[in-house]
């Protein structure tokens, strides 16, 4: 299956940045326990399911959550009632770059990191999804459905 790596990954020092420890981990436990422990994270509640994002990651990433967050630093929960948990979480393991496909655009998970992107505001995606949609050989995609996301999200190459 081709795919696009989601985001460059981060050197040791940058993950143990953002994510208070030695880089990398889970929600459970390990380095983004920490970084939730000092309180960098922000939950997502999605379907009665929890995800967290280092808030610092999603600052980076998007100009309007940066704001959201300087404007509001005691947020801590945004709850997303109309929202699927299989796509944020398909999304938030793809942001936060996890090991593996889950972490790269992938054809199972370009829809939703399409739509979260635009959702939260985080502009490089579309252009990231773009690069992986013209170079995938997977037949997953109709010429219809490439006209809708090529439409909806800005990407005149498609």
């Amino acid at each position: 299956m081709a795919s696009v790596p989601a985001t460059p990954r981060l050197p040791a020092l940058a993950a143990s940045i953002l994510f208070g420890g030695s880089g990398g981990g889970s929600a459970r436990g390990g380095a983004l326990q920490t970084s939730r422990a000092r309180g960098g994270m922000i939950s997502f509640v999605v379907e009665g399911q929890t995800f967290e994002l280092p808030r610092t990651l999603l600052a980076v990433h998007s100009p309007g959550w940066a704001d959201r967050l300087a404007k509001d630093p005691t947020l801590r929960e945004v709850s997303l009632p109309e929202a699927s948990a299989s796509s944020f979480g398909a999304f938030e393991k793809f942001l936060r770059g996890v090991d593996g496909e889950e972490g790269e655009v992938t054809a199972r998970n370009v829809k939703d990191v399409l739509y979260w992107g635009e959702e939260l505001g985080i502009d490089h995606l579309p252009t990231q999804c773009e690069s992986f949609l013209l170079t995938c050989n997977e037949r997953t995609f109709t010429p219809q459905q490439f006209l809708e996301l090529s439409a909806r999200h800005n990407m005149p190459l498609l």
